[in-house]
């Protein structure tokens, strides 16, 4: 997936300015408003702002796939990726860990003991 960053002023005839990241589908969406020359252009989960406010739209999977690697949110595009867990100690089957505290559990939960073998 493409990703793109839009910058845009945060108002008229001022220069400070604030940005996002769109996806590709959203980057196409605002393009086709831009060439209908829609006053607002507005994505869902993004802010709403003028078409003239546009400062510039740039290529961002550089800047995404290092948010990958850091494991930081982009909102509506991109969850933390879940990084490994590393397993230490003993490690045992799930059957092995039920027989060991089967006994241990009927008797917290209060139910009969039940027959031995």
């Amino acid at each position: 997936m493409k990703y793109w960053k839009v910058n845009y002023y945060t108002a008229e005839k001022e220069f400070e300015t604030k940005s996002f990241i769109i996806t590709d589908e959203q980057h196409n969406q605002i393009r086709q408003a831009m060439d209908r020359q829609v006053e607002f252009i507005g994505i869902e989960g993004k802010p709403t702002i003028k078409r003239t406010l546009i400062a510039t739209i740039i290529d961002a999977n550089d800047e995404v796939a290092e948010y990958q690697r850091q494991g930081i949110k982009v909102d509506g595009l991109l969850e933390p990726t879940e990084k490994p867990k590393e397993i230490t100690g003993n490690v045992k089957k799930v059957s092995d860990f039920l027989k060991e505290t089967r006994k241990q559990f009927f008797e917290r939960m209060g139910w009969r003991k039940e027959k031995e073998n």
